[in-house]
């Protein structure tokens, strides 16, 4: 918990949270592996699936803050702006 009150002192929020996230997942499945000897009992295609679920949060995470970094570079005077209908397009009313 020290270690990660200095991080969060240094770095952003925004930062710091997916890593952490990941890293605690990473932890989480290696000890689990570890001490209860998981993958031995486990078919290769069970394996398989909690090998691309890991991969599946690794890669949305990265996704997201990538994501988060590109909405936040957008300037507000980029809007797209339609024209409006006006007659020329055919139809004078009904």
């Amino acid at each position: 918990m020290n270690y990660l009150n200095k991080v969060l002192d240094t770095f952003n929020t925004a930062v710091v949270s997916p890593i952490y996230y990941v890293m605690f997942t990473t932890f989480t499945i290696v000890a689990s592996v570890i001490m209860f000897k998981d993958w031995d009992r486990q078919s290769p295609t069970q394996v398989i699936t909690e090998i691309c679920g890991f991969v599946t949060i690794l890669s949305g995470t990265f996704l997201l803050h990538k994501t988060k970094d590109m909405a936040d570079g957008l300037q507000p005077s980029l809007s797209v702006r339609l024209p409006k209908h006006s007659e020329e397009d055919g139809f004078d009313g009904w």
